[in-house]
């Protein structure tokens, strides 16, 4: 695998060319900047940016008035070969606070060994209702210890309204969730997305 070409298929396909990702959300480009918009329980923020010395900071300021104004949570996704190269310290300095870094990770799906058995006594239960969200819930707050409210309103709605869009599992050890996980597909798109991967500390 070339990894500079699966970056830039990704850059292309699922940051410039990003898709909405649920329900009631809409991806804007503004200027150099590609962006999704929706309501306090969506996610919001800054997808991907094609900036420079010059329009960084005009960039930002841009899009801090169109997230605060409509008093929103927004994030503004960093990728380590983003430009300008010092655009972390510009966030940082207009008000940014950088979370734990994330690393992305590609594989062709045909090249993956997928027969994997679980534990003994651990079975695993596809997503297809509430009462199965609520458990992916509660795994996820125990895991990553932060609320599941926004994630909760994800996958509801995904469920609802485009449920070709998510797979998610969770792990039962009898009756207790364990651990938990989801795929995104994001219709017309190369890449699936693989999200949460939460186990319960104990």
């Amino acid at each position: 695998m070339d990894r500079d070409v699966v970056r830039e298929l990704y850059d292309r396909e699922m940051r410039r060319g990003a898709r909405a990702d649920g329900p009631g959300v809409r991806v804007e480009r503004a200027g150099a900047v590609v962006r999704q918009t929706g309501g306090r329980d969506d996610w919001n923020g800054v997808l991907w940016s094609d900036l420079d010395d010059a329009t960084a900071d005009a960039a930002i300021a841009e899009q801090i008035r169109h997230f605060g104004g409509a008093d929103r949570a927004f994030e503004w996704k960093l990728y380590a070969h983003d430009r300008p190269g010092d655009l972390g310290e510009r966030l940082r300095a207009a008000g940014f606070v950088p979370e734990p870094e994330e690393t992305l990770m590609v594989a062709h799906v045909a090249e993956l060994d997928t027969a994997v058995e679980p534990p003994q006594g651990v079975r695993l239960l596809p997503v297809t209702d509430a009462a199965g969200v609520e458990r992916v819930v509660e795994v996820h707050e125990r895991a990553f210890g932060d609320d599941g409210a926004a994630l909760r309103h994800r996958l509801l709605a995904q469920l609802a309204e485009d449920p070709d869009t998510v797979v998610a599992v969770v792990a039962m050890d009898g009756d207790r969730p364990v651990s938990a996980a989801r795929m995104e597909l994001p219709p017309g798109a190369p890449f699936a997305g693989l999200w949460g991967g939460g186990t319960v500390p104990e």
